[in-house]
């Protein structure tokens, strides 16, 4: 008797990032433990930055994307969303999430009444006996519900909600075989509003914070230096044209702000854990910033890495390929949120 081969389902998941200047999304092709790069799409929101411009943009971004699925997964971050890890007694999963919202009144600087809240078991503690890491998030519930209307008014639905720098960090974590669990390595994506950061070992995360420094303050320091519109500007961050130095010199500016904040990260972490950072990873649209990682290795001694979100996709030959090499470092969120299930 012959067996049947086992039918592997396949299934599209869309990673959706609707941030404040680019509206970036991904379609994967699911199968078994195969992931295909179907489809990539990104639009420019208009100045100034609104809820109206940003609706737009989304209308424009489905008519040049037209997804197998409009089921999409999509993130919040800091200042309508934010992460804690807390130590809380030993206790089942039904037992925590039964006494969640009492315990994120200590921890969340929100009314409990106007969030949503989520948390995580992630291991036991065993510097305290009894205890157990716990990683709890909050997100408003009237961001998410906005976010969500949005996307029904142009007929997609929500299927997960994530945190960003957890989405950067779980394509993070698949785009390699193996991570070294002894190393503490810092992950920055450094986007148009704000930098996400977040530090771990291994598979196992240990700090995040949303910088509020990102594109838009080179872009504005560009903007006066140069005497420009901000909205070309901004477009110098990726190519400055003949003004490489001069543009590359202004963005040091926002610069040396990002690397004392991302200092202190690094400093809390090491009073917290006893444990310097041993690697630094960077993505996100500022990641392109012609001279930006040698800066940064001037700052912290240590050379950052550039990494690529796709490195354990398969990609869709009719995929333009140069124009996705140009563009990866800023859909990690995407990439991240596409294998969410």
């Amino acid at each position: 008797m012959i067996k049947a081969k086992e039918v592997r389902k396949k299934e599209f998941h869309i990673g959706l990032d609707i941030g404040t200047r680019l509206i970036k999304g991904v379609e994967v092709l699911s199968e078994g433990n195969t992931r295909k790069l179907t489809k990539f799409n990104f639009v420019e929101i208009e100045f100034p930055f609104n809820r109206e411009k940003i609706a737009a943009g989304l209308k424009s971004f489905l008519e040049g994307f037209q997804p197998a699925t409009r089921d999409v997964n999509i993130s919040l971050s800091a200042p309508s969303a934010i992460v804690r890890f807390i130590n809380m007694p030993k206790m089942k999963e039904e037992d925590l999430n039964n006494s969640l919202r009492f315990e994120a009144e200590k921890y969340i600087p929100f009314n409990v009444n106007e969030v949503l809240i989520a948390a995580s078991i992630l291991e036991d503690n065993f510097e305290e006996k009894n205890q157990m890491r716990v990683l709890l998030a909050a997100a408003k519930k009237d961001v998410v519900n906005s976010r969500i209307d949005m996307l029904k008014e142009i007929g997609l639905s929500v299927a997960v909600i994530d945190i960003d720098s957890f989405a950067c960090f779980n394509a993070f974590c698949n785009s390699f075989d193996k991570l070294d669990e002894s190393k503490s390595t810092a992950l920055l994506n450094i986007g148009y509003t704000q930098t996400n950061i977040i530090i771990f070992r291994g598979s196992r995360p240990f700090f995040t914070r949303d910088m509020q420094i990102g594109g838009k303050d080179i872009a504005r320091t560009i903007s006066k230096e140069l005497g420009i519109e901000e909205k070309k500007a901004d477009k110098f961050i990726f190519d400055p044209k003949d003004k490489g130095p001069q543009v590359y010199e202004t963005a040091k500016v926002v610069l040396s702000n990002l690397v004392d904040e991302t200092r202190l990260s690094f400093g809390y972490y090491e009073n917290q854990f006893g444990k310097g950072i041993d690697e630094i990873y960077v993505s996100g649209g500022v990641a392109r910033l012609n001279g930006i990682l040698d800066y940064f290795e001037e700052s912290f001694g240590i050379k950052p890495l550039a990494w690529n979100p796709f490195s354990k996709f398969e990609i869709d030959p009719g995929l333009d390929a140069k124009l996705l090499e140009l563009v990866r470092p800023q859909f990690a969120v995407c990439a991240g949120l596409a294998i969410r299930r």
